[in-house]
């Protein structure tokens, strides 16, 4: 019986790393992130662009799938907000963070999801790696 539990804790140990790695993984969004079409039902899409809609601070977004190797079966989606701030308005790290914040708490969605606010400027690398996924701009405010 303790040979069988041991064995148990081994490969609970064993999940563990998977799971904190795969974690590690999809956190990096950065210069080596693949994106990828994020592959959803039109109807899925349309709930959060819905959702987007009535946040004046949202001007556009893009919804992703970052592509994955550590458990590829479970999905890594990225929602990258670009926000509208008034000309007149101070903007700073922390009104960005308290947007974010506010978004996961809010926004709904059937998967994990990963969000960051995108500058405006299509030269930040990962704004022009974003736009460029067929189908990832979900949202588009009309001015």
């Amino acid at each position: 019986r303790n040979e069988e539990a041991a064995e148990w804790h081994r490969h609970g140990s064993d999940w563990r790393e998977v799971f904190r790695r795969a974690e590690e993984e999809r956190a990096n969004l950065g210069p080596a992130a693949i994106f990828l079409p994020h592959g959803l039902a039109p109807e899925a899409v349309r709930e959060v662009a819905d959702q987007l809609e009535g946040r004046s601070e949202v001007s556009r977004a893009y919804l992703v799938r970052r592509q994955v190797t550590i458990l590829p079966d479970r999905p890594c989606y990225v929602l990258g907000v670009v926000r509208r701030i008034p000309w007149y308005r101070y903007d700073s790290f922390h009104r960005a963070q308290a947007f974010i914040e506010r978004l996961a708490r809010e926004v709904q969605f059937d998967a994990p999801l990963r969000l960051v606010v995108l500058p405006p400027s299509r030269l930040n690398a990962t704004m022009a790696k974003m736009s460029r996924v067929r189908g990832s701009e979900i949202f588009a405010r009309k001015a």
